[in-house]
């Protein structure tokens, strides 16, 4: 182990983001030298975790949900082939609804405060089915006239629901009571990140690696074009605070493909090393490897 602290790396993503596939395909694959150059220097104490994950990833299972509410934190001690460094990481793996309670309760734990705090770069993963909860303006506007010609429709054919009955005054359109799962991912994403760099953590610069899980369904060969067009918000926000936040993009599909299909599921078992599963690009659309978006966050990549 080295005598330096360690350093914490967040893992932040809504469910089913692929946070704990993408965990379970990285501790498979750092066994490999040739996965970019980051090996295993000395295993964590409590592994059953991590064991756990990769034998459901190296049997090509859908990795079970984290349960909500809970976090594993993982750590373990790191070499760099390329240049002999060593470095201890802490990656605390969270469910995805924790995230989703941070932005709507605009609180979290002591726990997790103290990792917040701490951490030296964070891992963003969106996934494909987040774009389609985002809507701009001129999707709006083709809709508008739609909207428009089936208001009298819809009046009389749709009864009101009892939530919008309750809220509805007479001679009003009733309203409709505020979901926060029902808010557009971008918008989630952005306030985690700000709660980062502005209250409560005020970090002055971060290192980010944005993941966009499930690659090989995205029909871009782009992450930074595919992000820029299908959370456009999100890409600003990035974009306009650069200087705090310095991201790097990354397309991964930790998995390869899609496990309910059993022919693609038995061709990828069929490969002759696991990391052959794994799809990796980077924001220019360049083929890398897992372990590029934890290398770039160590500082081991330059921009």
């Amino acid at each position: 182990m080295t005598e330096t602290p360690a350093r914490t790396f967040l893992m932040i993503g809504r469910p089913g983001t692929g946070k704990t596939t993408f965990l379970a395909a990285l501790w498979s694959c750092l066994s490999d030298e040739s996965n970019g150059g980051l090996t295993i220097e000395a295993l964590p104490k409590d592994r059953q975790y991590l064991g756990q994950c990769a034998k459901a990833w190296l049997s090509g299972k859908t990795q079970g949900h984290t349960p909500a509410r809970t976090f594993q934190q993982v750590e373990f001690s790191l070499k760099d082939s390329l240049t002999g460094g060593l470095a201890d990481i802490v990656l605390p793996d969270m469910s995805g609804e924790v995230f989703d309670g941070h932005w709507k309760e605009r609180y979290w734990e002591p726990d997790y405060d103290k990792l917040a705090r701490n951490a030296s770069g964070v891992m963003v993963f969106v996934h494909p089915q987040n774009w389609q909860d985002v809507r701009n303006l001129t999707d709006l506007a083709k809709g508008k006239h739609l909207i428009d010609d089936s208001q009298d429709l819809a009046r009389t054919e749709e009864a009101p629901s009892p939530d919008r009955q309750e809220n509805a005054s007479p001679g009003q359109e009733p309203e409709i009571p505020f979901d926060h799962l029902k808010c557009s991912s971008q918008v989630v994403m952005v306030d985690l990140l700000q709660f980062l760099i502005d209250e409560p953590c005020h970090h002055k610069e971060l290192k980010v690696s944005v993941i966009i899980s499930a690659w090989d369904v995205v029909k871009n060969d782009n992450p930074e074009k595919c992000l820029k067009a299908n959370m456009p918000l999100f890409h600003q926000f990035l974009v306009a605070n650069s200087k705090r936040l310095d991201y790097r993009l990354f397309g991964v599909s930790a998995q390869g493909g899609d496990y309910d299909d059993a022919a693609k599921r038995n061709s990828l078992l069929e490969m002759n090393k696991p990391i052959e599963m794994c799809q990796v690009i980077d924001g220019a659309g360049e083929k890398t490897f897992l372990t590029s978006p934890l290398r770039w966050l160590m500082g081991l990549e330059s921009s």
